[in-house]
């Protein structure tokens, strides 16, 4: 079933709410296009998080789960959701996310160790929760530093702030 992963974590490191002033569905194709670019893109540590490594670069790995694999979101991916999309709407995206980092110096980039995270992605009208999970890794970007740049990249396509944070008290 595409967008869920039956071994999901119970435990999540960080659960965030966030409130949605766009359809479901829409803001699913838009975050299906986002994921996309971000498995693209090379972002500077400090573009994501506090730096805790000087000169060091991060890649994302996108994969949204289909049961119990993950498929790359690439171009064709994304057609594939899209098309999904047309057709019924997904209560739940579960995504897997390796961040790959590297030590960039003038002669060479060094690879370092990564960090492996588990995000699941609830929707129920106007309310979208984001559970993230850090499999493994050194931490370098936290799972909130994910969060907001889920949240940001989603906003930076609509013309408005369409995702906000719920603060809870």
């Amino acid at each position: 079933m595409l967008g869920f992963y039956e071994n999901f974590p119970k435990n999540p490191h960080l659960t965030k709410e966030l409130s949605s002033a766009v359809p479901i569905r829409s803001l699913q194709q838009k975050m299906a296009k986002v994921l996309d670019e971000i498995n693209r893109k090379t972002f500077k540590l400090e573009e994501v998080s506090c730096p805790s490594i000087l000169g060091c670069s991060i890649v994302f790995e996108v994969g949204i789960a289909d049961s119990m694999n993950f498929n790359f979101i690439d171009e064709e991916e994304t057609k594939r959701i899209e098309k999904t999309l047309r057709k019924y709407s997904l209560r739940i995206m579960d995504l897997f996310c390796a961040v790959r980092y590297y030590q960039n110096t003038e002669e060479k980039r060094t690879s370092l160790r990564f960090d492996y995270y588990l995000i699941r992605i609830v929707f129920e009208r106007s309310l979208v929760k984001l559970q993230v999970f850090h499999e493994r890794g050194p931490r370098h970007v936290s799972p909130s530093d994910i969060v907001c740049l889920l949240v940001k990249s989603v906003n930076k396509i609509y013309s408005r702030k369409v995702l906000r944070i719920v603060e809870s008290f």
